[in-house]
């Protein structure tokens, strides 16, 4: 006897909570490949990109059936046409929209609606998520669409037409905030989902668009007490504290000065991943406000159809829809309008001056694209400098570094500026694992975007250091006198706007 559409999902949905294993899910995965109707139940619950249905969890408990039909009529393929042709193409909205739905969920019968409350819920109850299910549906649920910067140069910088806008560039992690009607949906560049329920009871509020920023952590006792457990932790291991004594100092400093301090992103973005986090502490900062039309556009890539909305329209649409909420978190990016290239330079100096990474430059006639614009340019200190490998730092237990090489200690010669850098391969992490011998005392170039000394210190540290490669063909390190006009040379890139 052949089964029913709804049967087939429900076997499916069954099986695959037989067993939690993420092998065994993939088994069964891989065992439904075939059946286009489980890649569409999928596709719908999980590609939050192209399907945005503008039915939120608490319009939905409204208007599901008190009872319902038994012996239905009503297929469940019909119900997921609606949700994908009249739905997600935002052909039906508010109420014509609920009203078409629950005219479906009163010819339907329990097994079929409890299915579609998953999906508009975006949670099948199956615990898997995009990456497991294109391992075996290759690109079948979509990443974001993601506007990147270009960087400064004297080719780039003749893009911008003045007036433009200049924005700090924070130093947190990027988010967008899709906001459906009441449902409110995060992720994170690569398309991974986030909960963020305090921020969302406001970003709720908000006209329907997907909104961009970064989410960065405010420095509070909740906050510290957390950098606090971390230093003495490393007290106790013996490693250095240097940094993590910097940052209570500086809080203790900004507290009493009654400003706020945001903590530099390696201590921020730990605790923004981290299981339990103060939500009350996070700060979102927005830069962006783009249509689904606009957003879904771009996700296509089709170069005879790209997005028409200016930045502009999108900035002026930004600020619009925030007078909808009072929220101290959740505000508008640190940004200058600026009249020339001398505006930028000045107003730059003053963010990195301040500990900022630096800006991003935007003409105000760019517009969305899911590729890299040459209308915002990333305007950030980039150095790179020579230093000697003096030891190596064990990897964090209970990540894939435990037992192996998880930074390299680096010093110059003459001993004024030290520090750890990672940002290597896995290929080197095995390489640097297996020959520590070899790479002791070996010269490598380090990149970094500023760099500073603690009181009482002797030595400089480089911020934000990042392996670039070993240096065979050195055999000395840059001192501080050299690294000290790299900097300067670094910070003088108003050069590059001269014609």
């Amino acid at each position: 006897m052949q089964l029913t559409n709804s049967e087939q999902i429900q076997n499916f949905l069954n099986e695959i909570n037989e067993n939690n294993s993420t092998n065994y899910k993939l088994e069964v995965l891989k065992k439904y490949k075939d059946s286009e109707l489980i890649k569409r139940i999928l596709k719908l619950t999980h590609d939050r990109v192209q399907y945005n249905f503008g039915i939120g969890r608490t319009t939905l408990a409204k208007y599901i059936p008190s009872s319902t039909v038994s012996n239905s009529p009503l297929d469940i393929i019909e119900i997921l046409d609606f949700l994908e042709y009249k739905l997600a193409t935002r052909e039906l909205t508010g109420n014509a929209a609920i009203n078409g739905l629950f005219d479906l969920f009163n010819q339907a019968n329990a097994d079929d609606i409890f299915i579609i409350q998953k999906i508009l819920e975006r949670d099948l109850r199956i615990n898997i998520g995009r990456t497991q299910i294109n391992k075996v549906h290759k690109d079948l649920i979509v990443k974001p669409a993601y506007l990147r910067c270009d960087v400064l140069t004297k080719k780039t910088a003749k893009n911008i037409s003045y007036p433009a806008i200049l924005q700090k560039k924070s130093d947190g992690t990027y988010r967008e905030f899709a906001v459906d009607v009441e449902l409110v949906n995060s992720r994170s560049r690569s398309g991974e989902s986030y909960e963020y329920p305090l921020l969302s009871t406001y970003l709720s509020k908000l006209p329907s668009n997907t909104y961009a920023g970064e989410l960065t952590v405010k420095a509070t006792e909740r906050t510290i007490k957390i950098v606090q457990e971390k230093l003495d932790y490393a007290k106790r291991k013996g490693d250095d504290t240097e940094e993590l004594e910097n940052i209570i100092a500086l809080y203790n400093k900004y507290n009493e000065q009654n400003k706020e301090y945001i903590l530099p992103r390696g201590i921020g973005n730990g605790i923004i991943n981290s299981l339990e986090f103060p939500e009350e502490d996070l700060i979102l900062e927005l830069w962006d406000c783009i249509s689904f039309e606009d957003y879904n556009t771009a996700r296509k890539k089709d170069k005879k159809n790209s997005c028409k909305t200016t930045y502009a329209e999108r900035w002026e649409n930004l600020k619009e829809a925030l007078k909808s909420i009072n929220y101290p978190n959740i505000r508008l990016i640190e940004h200058k309008i600026v009249n020339n290239p001398h505006d930028v330079m000045l107003q730059n100096k003053i963010w990195m001056e301040a500990g900022f990474e630096g800006s991003i430059l935007k003409d105000w006639k760019g517009v969305f694209a899911d590729s890299t614009s040459k209308h915002q340019l990333k305007i950030k200190l980039k150095i790179s400098a020579e230093m000697r490998i003096i030891g190596f730092q064990d990897g964090t237990p209970g990540t894939k570094r435990e037992g192996k090489v998880g930074s390299l200690i680096f010093k110059n010669d003459e001993g004024t500026v030290k520090g750890r850098c990672s940002g290597f391969t896995d290929e080197q992490l095995e390489e640097f694992t297996n020959n520590k011998e070899y790479y002791l005392n070996k010269i490598i170039e380090v990149e970094f975007n500023d760099l500073s000394r603690a009181a009482g210190s002797e030595e400089y540290a480089l911020s934000h250091p990042r392996f670039i490669e070993v240096r065979d063909d050195k055999d000395s390190t840059d001192t501080l006198e050299q690294i000290f006009k790299m900097r300067e040379m670094a910070m003088d890139v108003s050069s590059y706007f001269e014609n």
